[in-house]
């Protein structure tokens, strides 16, 4: 009679584990749903978000409004995005905002199988459908030049190399990162990641001769910049 209960007692214990089981594997996302196998093209895209009511993939190419004007965003298109390393995420005020006038440029590496992204938020308690999954190491906002405003945001990683130096800091990335010598010095030959607001810099028109100060070509400055050694 003992055993009858003990078997009874495990087979409603089994049920019951298994109900808030599935519970949990419906209303959250695991491991399970990650993709894991990256294909070896690194490439660099521009994107823009979709602010879905529903739980989706929520990045599109702006290449398909390139190539065809009349092109309605199609959640079939979208796919997630994820940052190669967690202290590198979007900023919230992105998605709050300044998504709507702006081009978010990616570099990094689609993956080869779908599933959801390791930072994606769920909204809801369904779980979006696995789509492709971007893996970006840099990110750069850059604001539509409709607006009034240029304000940029960038990332990237790079190795503090001095004869890079110049006067008002160091060439990196195609921007002039806006650091002192003696902080420099402190990263030299050191891999970091650098991030900041972007500040675009016109060039200097000298005409008639006259010497001025300034460069001859459009620059990109990173003023204020967040620098983080990468072990």
């Amino acid at each position: 009679m003992k055993k009858v209960f003990v078997t009874v007692g495990l087979i409603i214990f089994v049920i019951i584990m298994s109900f808030f089981t599935n519970i949990y594997f419906e209303q959250n996302i695991t491991f399970l749903e990650h993709p894991n196998q990256l294909n070896n093209k690194i490439e660099t895209i521009e994107v823009s978000y979709v602010n879905w009511a529903c739980d989706c993939a929520d990045f599109y190419d702006l290449d398909l409004k390139k190539n065809n004007p009349d092109y309605e965003i199609s959640d079939a298109d979208c796919f997630f995005i994820e940052p190669s390393d967690l202290k590198n995420q979007l900023p919230e005020s992105y998605f709050d905002s300044i998504y709507r006038y702006s081009t978010l440029k990616l570099k990094g590496q689609f993956y080869i199988d779908k599933g959801i992204s390791k930072t994606y938020e769920l909204k809801t308690s369904e779980k979006p459908k696995p789509a492709k999954v971007f893996k970006y190491d840099t990110f750069e906002i850059i604001k539509n030049k409709r607006q009034e405003n240029d304000i940029r945001g960038i990332s990237f990683i790079s190795l503090i190399d001095l004869s890079k130096e110049t006067k008002d800091g160091i060439y990196l990335n195609g921007y002039v990162v806006n650091l002192e010598y003696d902080q420099l010095k402190k990263y030299e030959n050191k891999k970091v990641r650098i991030s900041g607001e972007v500040a675009i810099v016109e060039a200097v028109n000298n005409n008639n001769d006259i010497i001025g100060q300034g460069r001859s070509q459009r620059t990109k400055h990173i003023k204020n910049p967040k620098i983080e050694i990468i072990k």
